[in-house]
């Protein structure tokens, strides 16, 4: 893939653009498709451009901010399958069980007591 040009927007195709599904830029999505509207075919010869641009930096933007609190929300699950596996152990490949010594619902091993002299 080339590199991009400094302080250039990607050009690539877009995403389909419906509202519900981009409500951060809900209206610079409006004002590109009012420019599409009302510049049927001069949009090929990029008068839209500058609203394509704009665009593109909100789409990252808000990219960005999907990508924080999936990350927060995969941080916290994380630390809950942590929290359990110290809690209850877990079993490993070979389907035997290790971690916490007692797992309630599980038999524990019986260990035989030595006779005191």
């Amino acid at each position: 893939e080339l590199p991009l040009p400094l302080g250039r927007a990607r050009t690539a195709m877009h995403p389909p653009l419906t509202l519900d599904d981009h409500p951060l830029c809900r209206a610079v999505v409006i004002a590109l498709k009012r420019c599409h509207r009302d510049n049927p075919w001069a949009r090929s010869w990029g008068v839209c451009n500058t609203q394509k641009e704009d665009l593109d930096v909100c789409l990252k933007k808000q990219k960005l901010f999907k990508f924080r609190i999936n990350n927060e929300k995969a941080i916290a699950s994380k630390e809950r399958l942590r929290a359990r596996v110290a809690k209850y152990g877990h079993a490993t490949s070979n389907g035997e069980f290790t971690g916490a010594s007692e797992v309630p619902g599980t038999p524990q091993p019986q260990t035989p007591e030595t006779p005191q002299p």
